[in-house]
């Protein structure tokens, strides 16, 4: 790899089908983990700020960069087709959601301009909670309930 170079990126833990696990992240302290940081942009390489470049040069100098990356990093695959097919894909593959960005768009920090788009998929549940067992580290558990009509 060369010398100085900025990434945009996310540590992920994975469950045992593969999956993005939060909960195995958060729960790292009282187990050991194996963890991936998946690189999505490149924003600064060799003195060259890339963040007003399109997302698709962007892109292609991180997979130049990256080819021969062993684990622990990788470079986030890229979904390509309409929104409504990406969003399926997700949703099979069993993902929280997706982040769409337009074609030819620039990197995008803090403000955004609609370029980007976070789409969800619908894994979201509201609890109420009742009660928790409390451990070292805060709480080892929750007690929680659903709302449901009468």
């Amino acid at each position: 790899m060369p010398g100085e170079f900025a990434l945009d990126g996310e540590i992920v833990a994975q469950d045992e089908q593969g999956r993005p696990s939060f909960q195995l992240l958060q729960n790292h302290v009282t187990r050991p983990l194996e963890v991936f940081l998946y690189a999505f942009d490149l924003l600064y390489q060799g003195g060259s700020d890339l963040q007003r470049e399109r997302i698709e040069r962007r892109r292609e100098l991180l997979n130049e960069m990256l080819a021969e990356a062993m684990d622990p990093l990788r470079v986030s695959p890229l979904l390509d087709g309409r929104s409504d097919q990406v969003l399926n894909a997700v949703q099979t593959l069993g993902l929280k959601g997706v982040v769409g960005k337009r074609r030819g768009s620039a990197y995008e920090s803090g403000e955004r301009s609609g370029a980007w788009i976070k789409f969800r998929t619908n894994q979201d549940q509201d609890f109420v909670i009742g009660g928790y067992v409390p451990g070292s580290l805060g709480f080892d558990s929750l007690l929680v309930g659903v709302y449901e009509d009468a």
